[in-house]
């Protein structure tokens, strides 16, 4: 093999390891974006539940 083809094969190599490498990078992190986004969907549940009961207690008082 000429050297312009070895050269070719371990850029095709290096890409290959690059790509597999990010794809179980995303694979580990993907859930754990998932749980913070529950998280922040669920605090911001609690958060309006909380501020309509104060509306209803705001609107008894007067």
């Amino acid at each position: 093999m000429d050297i312009v083809g070895v050269i070719i094969k371990m850029v095709y190599m290096l890409i290959h390891a690059v790509l597999v490498a990010m794809g179980q990078f995303l694979r580990l992190v993907q859930p754990v974006r998932r749980g913070q986004q529950e998280q922040q969907v669920a605090q911001a549940q609690r958060e309006q539940q909380e501020q309509q009961v104060a509306q209803a207690q705001w609107g008894r008082q007067e």
